[in-house]
């Protein structure tokens, strides 16, 4: 009996420190499901999901928001990166004691070969309405390697930068 007793608790302990090893910002899941934008022909999907990701070189894991895009302009598919299984948006800085209702996403443009961030914002009063402000991470940098000819400095993505998004239900 004393030896089960022990074991228990052995197990109860183990158990209670891998559970203090996960990072769970509160309100993340608020962010998760697919937002939609319909207009003037253009539709675009935002899908996150919540995923646990390992800290580098920590035994710890923190929770972060992970998503895909998917971008149509006239019923055509511009850009799917759901369709190529490849994550577009992963949690940059969740603004959680500050600003609850607000998160930083990095987004990576597939087809533009480039790299920014997202701010997405609840809109005021409606749990199922974000706002989408895109970056461009670059700025107006451009780096050229000797003897090449001066590129001209595309700052805009594939998507548009400035959305209302609401949830699909």
């Amino acid at each position: 009996m004393k030896k089960l007793i022990l074991i228990t608790a052995i197990i109860s302990l183990c158990l209670n420190a891998i559970a203090q090893n996960i990072a769970k910002p509160s309100d993340l899941a608020k962010f998760t499901g697919t937002w939609v934008y319909k207009k003037d022909g253009k539709e675009i999907e935002i899908i996150l999901k919540i995923v646990s990701e390992r800290v580098p070189n920590q035994n710890v894991f923190m929770d972060e928001l992970e998503g895909y895009h998917i971008y149509k302009s006239d019923n055509k598919t511009i850009d799917n990166s759901l369709e190529r299984n490849k994550v577009s948006l992963n949690t940059g800085y969740f603004f959680e004691r500050d600003t609850p209702n607000k998160v930083k996403l990095l987004f990576f443009d597939d087809l533009k070969q480039k790299g920014g961030y997202a701010i997405i914002t609840f809109i005021a009063g409606n749990p199922d309405k974000i706002k989408w402000d895109l970056f461009n991470k670059t700025e107006n940098r451009i780096i050229n390697k000797a003897g090449e000819p001066k590129k001209k400095f595309d700052k805009e993505f594939t998507i548009p930068e400035i959305l209302i998004l609401e949830r699909k239900s």
